[in-house]
């Protein structure tokens, strides 16, 4: 009797521990660390080519093994803005420590015209 309560005691433990511990994908801050050194890399450009004050472009990328940005696609209404931001950042090295290689990432960037 005293050996089943232990044992149910510590199964429950055990239970709780690792569902506490498990992660969906990875953290929302890391992302946003990852959303600041793409936003660096992109500030102080020259902008005015845009065709509109704002363009949204949304980003789909890998990180490699040397912490290079790795473009998949880049989504957004105007193609200078696309063709813009994916030879910007393409291959740019980041200092984003990820914990999974291969890790695929979806950014949303919003370009706004320097003369604004």
């Amino acid at each position: 009797m005293m050996k089943t309560g232990l044992f149910l005691s510590l199964i429950t433990l055990m239970i709780l521990t690792t569902s506490a511990s498990l992660e969906a994908g990875p953290r929302l801050d890391t992302v946003g660390e990852l959303r600041k050194e793409i936003y660096e890399i992109l500030k102080n450009r020259n902008l005015n080519f845009l065709e509109e004050d704002l363009q949204r472009v949304s980003v789909d990328f890998l990180i490699n093994a040397r912490n290079e940005v790795v473009i998949l696609d880049v989504y957004g209404d105007s193609m200078s803005a696309c063709e813009f931001v994916k030879e910007t950042l393409n291959y740019k090295k980041v200092k984003f420590k990820q914990a999974k290689q291969l890790t695929r990432y979806m950014v949303n960037i919003r370009l706004m015209k320097n003369d604004l």
